[in-house]
Formats: C-alpha cells, sequence, structure tokens
C-alpha cells in the first residue's frame, strides 16, 4: 500500500485527485479491481503469458524486416510502430526512463524472484531488446523536449 499511495501522489494530477488517492479506502478499492479484473488467477496469468509469448513471436520476425513496420525513419527517428511497441511492453520490461520522472522508478527488484526472472527472460528477448533500446535512446530526450 505504501509504494501505491507515493506511486499516485507523485503523479502530476490535479487537487482533487491527490486526495482520493489519499484515502486508504479508495486506494484498496483501487488495488482489489485491479487484481480481480487484471491479475486473476495462475490460470489466467499462464494463459496471458502464452498469448504474450505468441505475439512477441510474430513481432519479432517482423523485427527482422528491414523494411518493416519497425524500420527506423528516414535520419534514424524510429517509427510510429516501434514507439507503439515499445509503449506497449514497458508495463512488462519495466524500463528505467519508463516513468520518465513523473512517477516514482517502478523497478524490477520491488517484484517477487519469479516476476524478476520473467522481466528478464522478456527483456532479453529481440522484441524486448528492442523495446529496451528505444526507451535508452528516445525517451527522455523526447520527454525533456515536452515537458512545461
Amino acid at each position: 500500500d505504501a509504494t501505491f499511495l507515493e506511486i499516485g501522489r507523485s503523479c502530476s494530477v490535479s487537487g482533487w485527485q491527490h486526495f482520493l488517492w489519499g484515502l486508504k479506502g479508495f486506494r484498496r478499492t483501487v488495488a482489489s479491481n485491479m487484481k480481480e479484473n487484471m491479475v486473476r488467477d495462475a490460470e489466467y496469468q499462464a494463459k496471458c503469458s502464452q498469448e504474450l509469448d505468441a505475439a512477441l513471436t510474430v513481432l519479432e520476425a517482423e523485427l527482422c524486416n528491414a523494411t518493416g513496420a519497425f524500420a527506423p525513419l528516414p535520419g534514424g527517428n524510429p517509427s510510429a510502430a516501434a514507439l507503439a511497441l515499445a509503449a506497449l511492453l514497458a508495463p512488462v520490461l519495466l524500463p528505467p526512463e519508463y516513468t520518465a520522472g513523473y512517477a516514482p522508478q517502478i523497478k524490477p527488484e520491488m517484484f517477487s524472484t519469479e516476476f524478476q526472472v520473467r522481466i528478464k527472460a522478456y527483456r532479453e528477448r529481440t522484441a524486448g531488446s528492442f523495446a529496451m533500446t528505444l526507451y535508452r535512446m528516445h525517451r527522455m530526450r523526447a520527454v525533456s523536449r515536452h515537458r512545461i
């Protein structure tokens, strides 16, 4: 609950949202709903992991295509597909640049050993490595340009 509270309090949101997040009952309701609807049970998690692995296998074949959707644009900038892939994989990979200073960094060490192993395995896949590189090379540069 303390980590959940810190993440919510440090986000750049309105005062009433900070107030709501400060209420322990509200945070518990959100956490309960997230667990019930997103985490569910081991069977559901295994099914989702299999689906993610299958999707990554398809995406990794496309990543090998030098002229495909993930190829850099002229000038070396990442394509929209590449940025979308990195953004969608970020919650699984937890790149250090993920929260970009808008919220506390979410580190693999905050999770169980089992999940740390899974995070490491996804980072080592071709798609994971690709997304981590995009975050490392482009995330903070893009954030610093758009920060007020």
